[in-house]
C-alpha cells in the first residue's frame, strides 16, 4: 500500500522471485494474501501484472491443496481483470501453472473443469433466458465466451488426463496400420 507504484512493483516481482526459497507456510500464507490484495485492490495495472506473474510461480511452489479453491478465485480474478495486459498474463503464465497444480493434484476436471462448465451454463442460460429485442446483457455474453475460451485452452491438458487414466496395460492394437490404408497420391510434388 505504498504511495509509490515502483515500490508495490518491486514487492510483486519479489514476491515471485523469492518464492523458492521460501518456507512452504510462507508461500502459502503471507506471501500468497500479499498477492491477493495487490491484484484485487492495486489501482496500477502493472502491479497487478506482476501480481498475476508472481502468483503463477507461487503456484508452482504450493504444497497446501486447501490453497486451491483460493488460488482458483485469484486466476479467475486475474483473467477478468479490466486491463488488457493483467488479463493476457492471467491467460497465458497464470491459468497453465494453475492448470498444471489442477492436473497433478488431479482436480482438473472434478474441480476447475467441472466449476468452468457450471458457469458457462449459467451464462449461456442467463443469456437465453434475456433473448429479447435488445438483446442479451453484455456480461453474460461476455461471461460465456470467457468460459468457452477458457475450455479451449485446457483442451491439452484434458487430453493428457485422458490418456494417463485410459486402461491402455495390456491391450493389443486391433488393427495395423500397413502402407496401404492410406490412399495414394498424385502430383507433380510425389514424383
Amino acid at each position: 500500500s505504498h504511495k509509490y507504484v515502483e515500490r508495490r512493483l518491486l514487492v510483486a516481482e519479489s514476491c515471485g522471485c523469492l518464492a523458492p526459497y521460501l518456507p512452504s507456510e510462507l508461500r502459502s500464507s503471507l506471501v500468497l494474501s500479499m498477492l491477493q490484495q495487490m491484484l484485487h485492490f492495486d489501482k496500477s495495472e502493472e502491479v497487478r501484472e506482476a501480481a498475476a506473474r508472481s502468483l503463477a510461480v507461487i503456484v508452482s511452489f504450493i504444497d497446501d491443496h486447501n490453497k486451491y479453491v483460493q488460488c482458483n478465485d485469484l486466476v479467475f480474478a486475474a483473467l477478468r481483470d479490466s486491463a488488457s495486459c493483467v488479463s493476457l498474463t492471467g491467460r497465458q503464465i497464470l491459468l497453465p501453472a494453475f492448470m498444471a497444480w489442477s492436473f497433478e493434484l488431479h482436480w482438473l476436471e472434478t474441480k476447475l473443469l467441472s466449476s468452468v462448465l457450471n458457469d458457462l451454463r449459467k451464462a449461456v442460460e442467463n443469456v437465453v433466458s434475456k433473448l429479447d429485442p435488445d438483446g442479451p446483457a453484455p456480461d453474460d455474453e461476455s461471461v460465456a465466451i470467457e468460459k468457452i475460451d477458457l475450455l479451449t485452452d485446457t483442451i491439452s491438458w484434458q487430453v493428457s488426463s485422458l490418456l494417463l487414466a485410459a486402461p491402455f496395460d495390456g491391450v493389443e492394437p486391433s488393427q495395423t496400420v500397413e502402407k496401404t490404408t492410406y490412399p495414394e497420391v498424385a502430383g507433380s510434388l510425389f514424383d
